[in-house]
């Protein structure tokens, strides 16, 4: 609760905080540190264009945390979990490498859409299409969140024999295609291996020149 509030005076009031006079400073009292504090107060043109900036990152970390940590502050749902919640938690797989993974599989798509991206834009972008799903889910009512959590969970399995039977059906369909490819590939393999063993053998018989200028007789 304390970091949300501290974001939330910053984000009304990110004075203190730029000009290094308020409280989180009070580590920085030594005179070692004085060279630091004296330069940060020094006036700049843009001081005013960076206030603002402060204020604004203060302002959007403040909604933030706030949005993905709620369930678990005081009073929220997770801060005592019913024994039902962890049960059910334990329960659960151990952790994996799945949103990493996706987080990377996001990231190469985005460096192939645009090869030439800002590095921060393109992040930006793979955040954002990552966030989509909780953001979409935390505008809707809690009703509609439990319906949705409750269809995921309980068509998961179906959904995924579904996707096993259309993949099942698309491989039979595409079989006689593969099947003649590999028979062509296949043909084309034997004549290629027939024609360097004929080629073979005439040079072990002396009839085929290798030297380009000269003409076979």
């Amino acid at each position: 609760m304390y970091t949300l509030s501290k974001l939330q005076e910053w984000g009304d009031n990110p004075v203190p905080l730029f000009q290094g006079t308020d409280e989180l400073y009070e580590d920085l009292q030594d005179a070692k540190y004085a060279p630091y504090i004296c330069k940060i107060r020094e006036p700049h043109p843009t001081d005013d264009l960076v206030i603002k900036t402060l204020g604004v990152a203060c302002r959007a970390a403040h909604d933030k945390l706030k949005s993905h940590s709620i369930e678990h502050l005081p009073g929220g749902e997770y801060n005592t979990p019913s024994r039902s919640v962890t049960s059910a938690a334990a329960l659960l797989d151990g952790s994996t490498n799945d949103t990493c993974e996706s987080d990377f599989g996001v990231l190469d798509r985005q460096c192939l859409a645009a090869p030439s991206g800002n590095p921060l834009s393109i992040s930006a972008m793979v955040r954002a299409k990552r966030d989509h799903v909780t953001e979409w889910a935390a505008m809707q009512s809690k009703e509609d969140q439990e319906k949705a959590v409750t269809f995921a969970r309980t068509t998961a399995a179906k959904l995924h024999e579904t996707k096993n039977k259309q993949l099942a059906k698309l491989h039979a369909a595409r079989e006689p295609l593969r099947r003649e490819k590999i028979q062509k590939r296949r043909l084309n393999q034997s004549k290629k291996a027939a024609l360097f063993a004929s080629r073979l053998q005439a040079v072990k018989d002396g009839k085929l020149v290798l030297n380009k200028h000269k003409v076979n007789s």
